[in-house]
């Protein structure tokens, strides 16, 4: 039978929850107190700088009179400007990603024999294991693409005949067996989804060994299999762009992190592929295209310059879209004035535009695209300058190629995956130390308390008091001394006889003993005088008497103690009552 409530939010988890929020919450002012960069990056978007790599290079500022100015974003692969590859591309018949993977990979731009060699091995490696669709990818298909990616690298790993093997020989195998599988896990991938999930025919093409990254993807992903010389071309641009990015990006970090522990290639990848599922990385364009959709259902008008500003400022005050308060493709965490990626999409993205009749969508993310850094810095304190990232362009890209939105991440992974490669061989390379950074504890030591002296109030009432939340709380109104009719007992109340206490300097007559006689006792005795919560758990009764100067909390018969007195609820404060009670 199925369990049905596998997935159920459950009113103990709700209040768990809530514990958690309280317990997690760290003020936000001790990161400035502490001078920790939050996110690993000062408030001017420089990151922390926490390794070396001969990969790939970011330039978004320049030194003016030994000044850090911002400046037009340039990126790097192994030293060639990316933009300058990019543009001399179509003069080429070949396509891009595998040359720019072998660059990436072995640090140097192949010759047209290695090149041919190079896509041939890759091409030799672009086939899954037997019956690995069948037994993996068509089982419980998730809805999720980038979870179902992950799942299928893991699994490789049982395939391997040498999976822990952390040798350079045997790590590049991996690696380009990986770089030619992802486009066949993505895409079948999406088939067993739209088979199981969307009531689809289930269309499996194979690969065809003469056609690129970009053709294949396309190829098998169509069900007539059939692309324009156009479609392919971008799409191997937008392979080429979404390939790497310097290795402080959070995914392919993590490729060095995970790889610095000496795990096998597998976890690696699939510890990257989860970071970059992450709507703030890979899963932005997504979010690109949704807002979009979100703005071209709510305005009558896209070429309206006020109404498409109005509802820019409403996003930013988060009332519109999701809520969030952003204006997803604007900004990086790196490049301020430009993101070269970004406007190499763009000179690509116009032409797609006129061929496949998106001009006006065209106008309406051009019309963003010049407003939104205006409405952001009137809105909001920016430390750095604003522009369109890739994701701005991509997912209209893909969007134009007829590609689904499950895919869209994955195609991103599937371009990564080379950068990815590329860290992992260089970290293994360097045999460093592994990472470990460090962080700052703000919380105070504490004494452990038994569970019996524990008071089950604080929790209920820290959240009652402090955030509003209402708690049900665990026990009963009567645990408090009920003072609402207190009446003041007798001052003469009538004697009562009770058991004489042991104390270890008591003999036959220690009842009767004197104040002067009691104070010797505590004092050639210590362990005779309990604690303020011992001596509540060392004398439980049913009618509630407490040691001498001592009061349980309850409404109990008022006793004499040992000066004559008598014992008043009202002489005890509520922070005694509640320590001291063995009831609460």
């Amino acid at each position: 039978m199925e369990n049905t409530t596998f997935s159920e939010i459950t009113p103990q988890l709700v209040k768990l929850a809530e514990l958690s929020r309280e317990s997690s919450y760290i003020d936000p002012e001790l990161y400035t107190k502490y001078n920790v960069k939050r996110g690993l990056r000062d408030l001017n978007g420089k990151g922390v700088l926490v390794g070396i790599t001969d990969i790939s290079e970011i330039i978004s500022k320049k030194k003016v009179d030994d000044k850090e100015v911002p400046c037009d974003g340039q990126l790097f692969y192994r030293g060639y400007n990316v933009q300058e590859i990019i543009k001399k591309m179509p003069k080429d018949s070949h396509f891009g990603f595998e040359e720019c993977t072998y660059l990436l990979l072995f640090g140097k731009l192949p010759n047209r024999e290695e090149l041919t060699e190079f896509c041939q091995l890759l091409s030799s490696y672009r086939s899954l294991p037997p019956n690995f669709v069948r037994d993996v990818i068509m089982k419980k298909p998730s809805k999720d693409l980038m979870n179902t990616l992950a799942r299928s690298v893991l699994t490789l790993f049982a395939y391997d005949d040498n999976p822990d093997d952390t040798s350079l020989p045997n790590v590049l195998r991996q690696c380009l067996q990986l770089i030619s599988m992802f486009p066949l896990l993505s895409v079948y991938g999406y088939q067993a989804f739209r088979h199981y999930h969307m009531n689809d025919s289930l269309i499996i093409h194979s690969p065809k060994p003469e056609y690129s990254t970009a053709e294949n993807i396309l190829h098998c992903l169509r069900d007539d299999t059939k692309f324009t010389p156009l479609e392919a071309k971008l799409l191997d641009v937008a392979l080429v762009l979404h390939m790497e990015h310097g290795g402080g990006n959070n995914s392919t970090f993590t490729t060095h992190l995970v790889s610095s522990s000496g795990t096998d290639t597998y976890s690696v990848i699939a510890a990257a592929l989860g970071s970059l599922k992450g709507p703030k990385h890979g899963g932005a364009n997504i979010k690109v295209v949704k807002m979009f959709n979100d703005m071209k259902e709510n305005l009558s008008d896209w070429t309206d310059e006020t109404a498409v500003g109005n509802y820019l400022r409403a996003l930013l005050h988060k009332e519109a879209f999701d809520k969030a308060g952003l204006i997803y493709g604007m900004g990086h965490a790196v490049h301020s004035l430009s993101d070269p990626r970004a406007i190499t999409f763009r000179s690509f993205v116009e032409a797609l535009a006129e061929e496949k009749g998106y001009q006006k969508e065209f106008a309406l993310y051009a019309l963003v695209e010049r407003l939104a850094p205006q409405i952001i810095a009137e809105e909001r304190k920016i430390y750095k300058g604003v522009s369109p990232n890739v994701d701005f362009y991509s997912g209209f890209v893909y969007q134009m190629l007829g590609l689904p939105m499950e895919l869209y991440t994955p195609i991103f992974a599937i371009a990564r995956i080379a950068g990815w490669s590329a860290h992992r061989l260089e970290e293994i390379r360097q045999n460093g130390k592994i990472m470990r950074p460090a962080y700052m504890t703000v919380c105070p030591h504490r004494e452990y308390v038994p569970k019996k002296r524990r008071c089950r109030l604080a929790t209920p009432l820290f959240l009652f008091l402090f955030t509003g939340t209402p708690v049900p709380l665990p026990f009963s109104f009567r645990t408090f001394p009920d003072t609402s009719g207190f009446q003041p007992p007798p001052l003469f109340p009538p004697r009562r006889e009770k058991p004489a206490r042991a104390f270890p300097c008591s003999d036959k007559n220690t009842r009767n003993t004197t104040p002067p006689s009691y104070e010797r006792c505590r004092r050639d005795h210590p362990s005779s005088s309990p604690s303020l919560r011992e001596s509540a758990h060392a004398y439980p009764s049913d009618n509630h008497t407490a040691p001498p100067g001592r009061h349980c909390g309850r409404q109990c018969a008022p006793e004499r103690d040992h000066h004559g007195g008598t014992c008043r609820p009202s002489s005890h404060s509520v922070s005694t009552v509640r320590a001291a009670c063995p009831h609460s």
